[in-house]
């Protein structure tokens, strides 16, 4: 096995739809070696690539590269799926709180693939701090942060838009004075690429188009 991420399996694919049809404990524990194989390894080998990637930009603040469990998590469990049919990673600050800062992330399921950056968890305390950077210099904010988004076309922002008028500002930056929370991703159908590097080296290639913005939001937490 190498220590080098060269692509997910088929087999990824294959165990991802299999725990979908057989959502139980006697058949994920009669298949782990499956697991390991095809979806933890490689998950993990994607997900400490892609953070040494990231963390190329931000290298006073050390990441930490994570894989999500299989199985979900009971203290929020609600019935339903026992186990995920789906995995995720992310590239996230070590610092307790790193839910309030912001992120990449990659996830893979049966029918599509999704990354993006942005907030798990965006608070007001940090769209409050977003909009006072904004306010303090809204012409760095078009350079570091409209620019290089609208050059760019591999992702969209997410989130509904507050109604009520947060700021008085050019439409192009209340687009994102208004934002209830922020982070941008794209969501693609599988293909081929998934089972190559084509899929990190496309990933990374896509992070460094936003990279300027991924470095402007951690400024608020740094």
């Amino acid at each position: 096995m190498t220590d080098r991420f060269e692509g997910f399996y088929t087999e990824t694919i294959d165990y991802f739809m299999n725990i979908r049809l057989n959502n139980n404990k006697q058949w994920y524990e009669a298949h782990k070696e499956e697991f390991k194989k095809y979806c933890k390894i490689p998950f993990t080998l994607f997900s400490n690539e892609m953070t040494a990637h990231v963390q190329q930009y931000i290298p006073d603040l050390p990441l930490k590269a994570h894989v999500s469990r299989i199985f979900k998590d009971m203290r929020h469990y609600h019935g339903g799926m026992l186990y995920n049919d789906h995995l995720w990673v992310s590239s996230r600050p070590y610092e307790r709180q790193w839910q309030n800062m912001p992120l990449f992330w990659f996830g893979l399921s049966p029918d599509s693939f999704d990354y993006g950056m942005g907030y798990f968890d965006c608070t007001g305390e940090v769209l409050q701090m977003f909009r006072d950077k904004i306010d303090a210099n809204p012409a760095r904010f078009r350079e570091k942060v409209i620019a290089p988004y609208m050059k760019q076309d591999a992702f969209v922002n997410y989130g509904d838009l507050y109604k009520r008028k947060k700021g008085d500002h050019d439409p192009d930056i209340m687009e994102w004075y208004q934002l209830k929370s922020i982070g941008m991703m794209t969501t693609r159908p599988l293909d081929r690429g998934v089972f190559s590097r084509d899929i990190i080296e496309r990933v990374k290639a896509d992070f460094d188009k936003i990279s300027g913005i991924y470095k402007y939001l951690m400024e608020m937490h740094l």
